[in-house]
């Protein structure tokens, strides 16, 4: 009862304070919450609620709810992969991509390719000595990894080793027009939603952009390439 009774008035707390689902300019990236949670998103597109509140360090509850109102308001897309429900910027990625990029945010199988891009040619006990997992733990996130062509493997004697593909090159480069269509999408919709945008930096796939409603403003870091993203993940 005493859980039932929490659940509910942690729900109409969150309800109360954003009693603006109808939103309008002033309230929609005016949110710091929602802001960061769309931030995010654009650094980590494809994330899944799980994700999105550990890395945010928030409540399931309020982070679903101020989702909710990215994605009726059109800054957010729901998709499904895998049974997960997952959630990008709407228009940043294409369609195609959202396999590579869900798998590249599961930790396990970022941690191992960030890895082997550092450290390229090494065995499946190499890398198994070196990061302390198991092998069979390791054999699913390098078959996942071959699967999406981001590794590939060469057989050198009894021996197999493992080398990062030129994909993630290689999309970068094609999300290059993609992201300035992107910023100039963002930008009407921020213009429509009246909150003033004002591009400042532009630079390594990322954006800085301020917006402003009356006496309010924020700050936005934008990803607007999340291949870029990876490159500086690993190092490269």
């Amino acid at each position: 009862m005493v859980k039932k009774f929490s659940k509910a008035f942690a729900e109409a707390i969150i309800h109360e304070e954003d009693k603006d689902t109808s939103v309008s300019g002033k309230t929609l990236l005016m949110n710091p919450l929602r802001a960061r949670i769309f931030q995010f998103l654009t650094h980590f597109p494809c994330s899944n609620l799980t994700n999105i509140v550990r890395s945010l360090d928030i409540n399931a509850s309020t982070g679903k709810w101020h989702i909710r109102i990215l994605t009726n308001e059109g800054y957010v897309t729901v998709s499904e992969i895998s049974g997960r429900t997952i959630y990008y910027p709407t228009n940043i990625i294409e369609r195609e991509d959202i396999p590579l990029l869900f798998n590249l945010n599961k930790s396990q199988i970022k941690i191992l390719y960030e890895f082997i891009v550092n450290r390229p040619g090494l065995t499946q006990g190499e890398i198994s000595s070196e990061i302390g997992t198991s092998k069979n733990a390791l054999r699913n996130s390098l078959f996942k990894l071959l699967e999406l062509s981001l590794l590939s493997e060469i057989r050198d004697g009894r021996y197999r080793r493992y080398y990062p593909t030129s994909l993630v090159k290689e999309k970068q480069d094609q999300y290059y027009e993609r992201a300035k269509f992107y910023t100039d999408e963002l930008m009407g919709k921020l213009k429509r939603d009246r909150l003033s945008p004002k591009l400042d930096i532009s630079s390594g796939g990322e954006i800085i952009l301020h917006i402003k409603s009356g006496n309010d403003s924020q700050t936005l870091n934008i990803a607007v390439n999340p291949f870029v993203g990876i490159f500086k993940l690993t190092g490269k």
